[in-house]
């Protein structure tokens, strides 16, 4: 046989040969893409057993959606058995969602014993919001009982903030033995911050005897700010004693740096 003929023979049959080989490749991807739900899927090009592979994985899918509440869950593909647990799994849910006060709580979907439960559990978080002073508290849903023990809970709470010194006190809810207390308390911690030098000071609350403890700690303060060299020392307040310790400190700093 010439080198023509053999050429032209391996010529006519190579494409049948690349045919035959990306043949399977072609099923293998289209298999691919019917069990991953891809829109390339072919039906037509599977086999009888395949078609039932592919079913079983989206019916097994659409389950698994439809009891993860996935709203891509398509009912009508659900065998009588699995509507009934699927029904029995939401219709939990919903009641868990209403018992914890969900937005996406559906009270339709609720037995009366349910509703009942469910307005049991909206009332109790409804006063434990009015019982910590939440801006969310329904007032009118609450019995007389309740609403007594808010009331309670409003002025300990107050009181508590008084104490504190927080600006939410309010003086004008307090007894008169506790505001007795409330601005003894005021006075002492106003007195330890002005003793302490704090901006937070207010003066004019100082007895005489306290204004004049203030002064002399302030004395005392600028004393030892003067010998350490601090900015803030004031060299008028200084006594005659106190201006030759700070003279003194002055010259043992600078002897210092000199050694150093």
């Amino acid at each position: 046989m010439s080198i023509k003929v053999v050429g032209a023979v391996l010529l006519c049959s190579f494409p049948i040969a690349l045919s035959q080989t990306s043949a399977p490749k072609a099923v293998v991807r289209n298999m691919e893409a019917c069990e991953q739900g891809r829109l390339a899927c072919d039906i037509s090009q599977l086999t009888p057993a395949e078609r039932t592979k592919i079913s079983l994985m989206v019916t097994r899918t659409n389950y698994q959606r439809c009891t993860s509440y996935v709203s891509s869950c398509d009912p009508a593909m659900l065998a009588p058995e699995e509507v009934k647990e699927v029904s029995l799994l939401r219709a939990e849910r919903n009641l868990r969602q209403c018992m914890s006060g969900a937005a996406d709580c559906t009270p339709v979907l609720l037995t009366e014993t349910q509703l009942a439960a469910v307005q049991n559990a909206m009332k109790k978080r409804n006063l434990d919001l009015c019982l910590s002073g939440s801006n969310h508290c329904n007032p009118l849903d609450l019995t007389t009982q309740e609403m007594k023990r808010v009331v309670d809970a409003q002025r300990l709470r107050n009181l508590e903030d008084c104490r504190l010194g927080l600006a939410s006190c309010n003086p004008l809810k307090l007894e008169p033995p506790q505001l007795e207390i409330i601005m003894k308390t005021a006075a002492e911690r106003n007195l330890a911050h002005c003793l302490a030098g704090s901006n937070r000071c207010d003066p004019l609350r100082l007895s005489a005897t306290d204004a004049e403890s203030v002064h002399a700690e302030s004395l005392k303060r600028n004393f030892e700010r003067c010998k350490e060299g601090i900015l803030q020392c004031n060299p008028l307040l200084l006594t005659a004693p106190q201006s030759a310790a700070v003279s003194e400190a002055y010259t043992l700093r600078v002897a210092s740096r000199r050694h150093n």
